[in-house]
């Protein structure tokens, strides 16, 4: 069973820590940003990124990897296009 009061009690314990900014994080880690980490201000508990870094690391797995291009995607979505027209035209199998 979940002791109720401690899930409480562990919540607003990090609702605290998370209001209150940490000065020695200072900064973002990437080169040239000069943001401050979450950390360093009441944003979060993250210690080495900055909000955009950190959402961009969420969604890229890197915080310096760009998004792909619709110039690089493209081929891969004409092929699936393909491979999905192909698929609908035939008749399904029966196991």
């Amino acid at each position: 069973m979940t002791d109720w009061s401690q899930r409480k009690k562990r919540k607003q314990d990090v609702s605290a820590r998370a209001s209150v900014p940490n000065h020695m994080y200072g900064s973002c880690r990437v080169i040239h940003c000069g943001k401050p980490a979450r950390a360093g201000t009441a944003d979060g508990l993250d210690e080495r990124y900055c909000r955009a870094h950190a959402d961009h690391n969420q969604r890229h797995g890197s915080p310096l990897k760009g998004s792909y291009t619709a110039k690089e995607l493209n081929p891969y979505r004409r092929a699936a296009l393909a491979w999905m027209r192909v698929g609908s035209t035939q008749a399904p199998s029966r196991a």
